[in-house]
């Protein structure tokens, strides 16, 4: 009502085309280097998942519990599709759905009603018959919830966790249940995850403070339809400790540029520390071969300074290390004893950083993209090899510098530095284009392949080294699901 801006936690990296709301996420569809689609969480605009697309997603529908993209692409996460794909709303998985759009750009607008879906776009037919740039799915409109959750058992797990189990729901379609879990008065779940289980579902809530009291209750959802409430669980308190506890650790590379800098650990209390507080830490095998260079400590948290070491590029832990000794002018809080822990492997919050770019003419003339050419990055640790999508290459000639396009590889089209790399208002694309894992899943190497699409394949091209700015695509990951980050700046002769 007076056109505020409420607290958001996360923005797309790309333009968003549409927007979607169920009762528990909101959806957007958008382009970026081929184009992509998102999901978040609807309280907090926490991002849940980010899929990539080889051409832009321009629509986005919920319907039923399925998620609905529609838009230019031929690929979704590297998987061939017909325009428009079908997704499960909680990580994009794709769903089976054999629709088949005749047209080049497919789809511009999806809608839905009272379990018809409706489709429009530059589409002649859909599955072999005719339907002149609209058609229409019906399916029976989905309006049973699923059953009440158990009532949630508490049991510890550890000095600061609480271990919650309770009987699952069922539903009258899907087999895959989404649980909001709700602690105490908060409005919002602590969490939202999905279980196959037709028997007990768990989950671990951590981070409490000893001697507090709490209660849970559950509620599921089949994605449209919100069961009640599981009846409250019965009060539990977590025991008291006689130091604070140790509630997370996590390691970061604030700056994006491939080294950890920072360390932080918080604990189950308000804590303070004796300045310079480096003492009673113990560091070890610090990823770059960094160092404790500072400690600040403000409420719960101790944050870690590090001073970044000469060593490669490293944001993977590894066999890195965190321990606090037990000292009076350490970390200490209300209780009478200081806190101490052993030797704990950080969380990893440091997203992979591309630290080197290379390209390789295997063609017949240096400059001109052609069939077995290569660009290949090099990133700060192993990316997971299931966010690797192969998409296509495409040099475009735009104003006021050409540019070229790696799907999958790279967020935005890099520009090239020049004109008349490409013919005015041509392109050179070829879609077959692969992506390789090489050098333990380190470097990814796009390779030139397939047929060539555009009128000034194998003309012109770089002749001369050009310096770029190279952003990697988000979507791809470490093991930990961090997406990619960092700009890397460097002189490049294409292909």
């Amino acid at each position: 009502t007076t056109g505020a801006l409420l607290p958001w936690a996360d923005h797309p990296n790309f333009e968003v085309f549409d927007i979607e709301m169920s009762p528990t996420q909101v959806f957007v569809a958008g382009g970026g280097s081929g184009g992509h689609a998102q999901a978040f969480n609807i309280s907090t605009g926490r991002s849940q998942w980010s899929s990539s697309t080889d051409g832009d997603a321009v629509a986005v529908e919920y319907q039923n519990g399925v998620l609905y993209i529609g838009g230019h692409f031929t690929k979704f996460r590297g998987v061939q599709s017909g325009h428009i794909v079908a997704v499960r709303p909680t990580d994009g998985v794709q769903v089976p759905w054999g629709i088949k759009i005749n047209s080049n750009l497919g789809i511009f607008s999806l809608g839905s009603f009272n379990g018809h879906l409706s489709i429009g776009g530059d589409f002649t037919k859909v599955n072999g018959l005719t339907r002149q740039h609209y058609a229409r799915f019906s399916e029976t409109a989905d309006d049973t919830p699923p059953t009440t959750p158990g009532k949630p058992s508490a049991a510890l797990a550890d000095p600061t966790s609480v271990a919650l189990t309770w009987a699952a729901s069922t539903d009258n379609l899907i087999t895959s249940v989404i649980y909001n879990v709700y602690r105490d008065d908060l409005a919002d779940p602590i969490a939202t995850f999905t279980s196959t289980s037709k028997t007990t579902v768990s989950y671990t809530d951590s981070g409490l403070t000893p001697s507090s009291t709490h209660t849970w209750y559950v509620q599921a959802s089949d994605g449209g339809n919100l069961s009640p409430p599981s009846p409250v669980s019965d009060p539990f308190t977590v025991p008291a400790a006689d130091s604070p506890q140790l509630t997370s650790l996590q390691m970061l590379d604030n700056d994006s540029n491939g080294k950890v800098d920072t360390v932080t650990a918080t604990f189950s209390d308000p804590v303070t520390c004796t300045a310079p507080c480096t003492a009673p830490w113990t560091l070890t095998n610090v990823p770059s071969g960094g160092s404790l260079s500072s400690v600040d400590v403000t409420g719960n948290t101790a944050t870690l300074h590090l001073g970044e070491g000469a060593g490669a590029a490293d944001t993977s832990v590894g066999t890195f290390r965190v321990a606090l000794g037990a000292d009076p002018s350490g970390i200490v809080g209300p209780e009478p004893n200081p806190a101490s822990f052993g030797p704990t492997a950080p969380a990893d919050k440091a997203g992979p950083v591309a630290v080197d770019i290379t390209s390789a003419n295997h063609g017949t003339t240096v400059g001109v993209m052609q069939l077995t050419d290569t660009f290949s990055v090099v990133f700060s640790e192993p990316i997971l090899a299931s966010t690797v999508h192969a998409a296509n290459v495409k040099e475009l000639d735009v104003f006021p510098t050409d540019t070229l396009t790696l799907v999958g590889l790279a967020e935005s089209a890099i520009d090239l530095g020049e004109s008349g790399i490409v013919a005015s208002g041509q392109n050179a694309t070829y879609q077959n284009a692969t992506l390789t894992l090489t050098n333990g899943n380190r470097t990814i190497v796009s390779t030139i392949a397939g047929p060539c699409d555009g009128s000034v394949c194998n003309t012109l091209g770089v002749d001369q080294p050009s310096s770029v700015t190279f952003v990697p695509e988000q979507t791809l990951t470490d093991a930990a699901g961090n997406g990619a980050a960092g700009a890397l700046t460097k002189v490049v002769q294409f292909y």
